[in-house]
């Protein structure tokens, strides 16, 4: 991890108590990164309570730590945030197992929140992603939102076979919201794309209007309600 050009400073030694501020620069491996990042007071993995898997990539990383220069210094005192430009990304996706890679994703987080966004290829579909987390008791909270545009053989990929796109392709968006039993929304437009279903015999030319909207809560062990 290259640390080069971190800094802390005390603006105004005066102060009863100074305030000293930490700028941290840091390029490292995406998990040398989150392994920084997960360190108090900002915890970010462990306030994420989520199994990320192995990651491959590159991330740069500016972080600020503001703190009261005070002996047993409590971390509700430390103010941090952190901005973090990752690139080369690639993992499965935890539980799906879905080859997921980025050429940049953007991350910002403090104590209070995360947001991480940015292009994608899923299953090498081109999609865009946007996680946004929200932390603390009462408060907590999370969205991911996936919009994707999907031809015949990224279906294939992701296990709908029994889906075919003739022509065309179908832009769709999933959006899961909440942590325990998320609920999944699934938004398709449908109108560009010529689909053909063999064991239901139906069939829709391209340029036909059609659209999809399906809404299920995901349960923790697995299935829908």
């Amino acid at each position: 991890m290259d640390l080069g050009g971190s800094t802390f400073a005390i603006p105004k030694l005066r102060e009863k108590p100074a305030i000293g501020v930490a700028r941290i620069a840091a390029r490292a491996s995406i998990a040398d990164a989150l392994a920084l990042l997960d360190q108090p007071p900002l915890e970010l993995v462990f306030r994420l309570n989520a199994d990320l898997g192995e990651v491959a990539g590159r991330a740069e990383v500016t972080a600020e730590l503001t703190m009261p220069l005070i002996r047993k210094l409590p971390l509700s005192q430390v103010a941090a945030q952190a901005d973090a430009m990752l690139s080369e990304v690639a993992l499965r996706s935890p539980g799906s197992g879905l080859a997921v890679s980025s050429p940049r994703l953007s991350l910002t987080a403090d104590t209070a929140a995360l947001a991480l966004e940015g292009p994608a290829v899923i299953e090498g579909a081109p999609a865009r992603i946007a996680w946004n987390e929200r932390f603390g008791k009462g408060r907590s909270g999370r969205t991911l939102r996936v919009s994707a545009r999907l031809d015949d053989a990224a279906l294939d990929r992701l296990g709908f076979e029994q889906v075919q796109i003739r022509e065309g392709a179908v832009d769709a968006e999933l959006v899961l919201e909440g942590i325990e039993t998320p609920l999944a929304r699934i938004d398709a437009d449908l109108g560009a794309a010529a689909l053909r279903v063999p064991d239901l015999a139906w069939r829709k030319p391209a340029g036909a209007p059609g659209r999809l909207s399906a809404e299920a809560r995901l349960l923790p062990r697995g299935g829908v309600d």
